[in-house]
């Protein structure tokens, strides 16, 4: 063992992440796992359309971790992505997807303000 660490020669275990394409519930995606590049996270993205929640999950380069893709809020579109470095650390579903209040209350505005006017 003296002999591998003097050489620099370490035996490195792959990360591996949960990984699944849109499933409807958290537990759904926690039955595939894959084998990440070494300069990879776990990512899950929640995203929640007009109240109905859907699930990602899977390797991902840290670009698409940064806090600046953390969470999205456009009218009733919520998504929130959440990364972490350690082995099927992603087995929990991203802290939910919330809808902006005050977006959805400006759409909702604009869409009457349009009907108003159409007439």
């Amino acid at each position: 063992m003296l002999l591998l660490s003097y050489f620099g020669i370490w035996k490195v275990e792959a990360l591996t992440c949960y990984q699944c394409t849109t499933a409807f519930s958290n537990t759904d995606c926690n039955s595939k796992i894959q084998t990440c590049y070494s300069e990879s996270k776990c990512k899950t993205t929640v995203t929640t359309v007009m109240g109905i929640t859907a699930y990602s999950k899977g390797c991902a380069e840290e670009r698409e971790c940064s806090e600046s893709a953390s969470i999205v809020h456009i009218g009733v579109v919520g998504s929130r992505v959440q990364c972490c470095s350690a082995s099927l650390c992603n087995v929990s579903g991203a802290a939910g997807a919330r809808l902006n209040p005050q977006l959805l209350g400006v759409s909702a505005a604009l869409l009457y303000l349009v009907g108003m006017v159409a007439v």
